[in-house]
């Protein structure tokens, strides 16, 4: 599967408010680059998941570089963040400097919690993020039965 030929992309819950803020930050702070966006629940991260079994419990965040395994959990948010460059860098590499399985948990914890912080989240992306988003490709189903 040929994701992230053309750049990284990076998979959103987006039925998580906190996820879409996420979003629509590193699109502000991207200003045009070539990463796209695609949603959780969808076609494209079900063929993801078929290629990477490490990725099919996730439920919050994957990023696909342009080369390299998918990353998830911790790990997506700080290649974002290193993707970004800038002083997003400098905060990526210092978030590395914490164990995996401690920034993991950490991740979880509030992964797991974060339907709390939905009253401050936005409830839909911005033109910018929408543009970005990979558009579904069309399934095998027929369309034209009862479904």
């Amino acid at each position: 599967m040929e994701l992230s030929s053309a750049g990284p992309v990076l998979f959103y819950d987006a039925g998580c408010s906190v996820c879409r803020r996420f979003i629509e930050f590193v699109v502000r702070a991207d200003r045009g680059g070539p990463l796209r966006i695609a949603a959780l629940r969808g076609s494209r991260a079900e063929l993801l998941r078929a290629s990477h079994a490490d990725v099919m419990a996730v439920n919050s965040a994957i990023w696909v570089p342009v080369s390299g395994a998918p990353l998830n959990q911790s790990d997506a948010i700080l290649a974002a963040l290193e993707y970004l460059g800038g002083r997003w860098r400098w905060l990526a590499r210092a978030g590395r400097l914490v164990p995996r399985g401690l920034r993991d948990v950490a991740y979880r914890s509030f992964a797991g919690h974060r339907n709390w912080f939905g009253r401050w989240g936005i409830a839909a992306l911005g033109p910018d993020a929408t543009a970005r988003v990979l558009e579904e490709p069309p399934t095998s189903r027929s369309s034209d039965g009862p479904g």
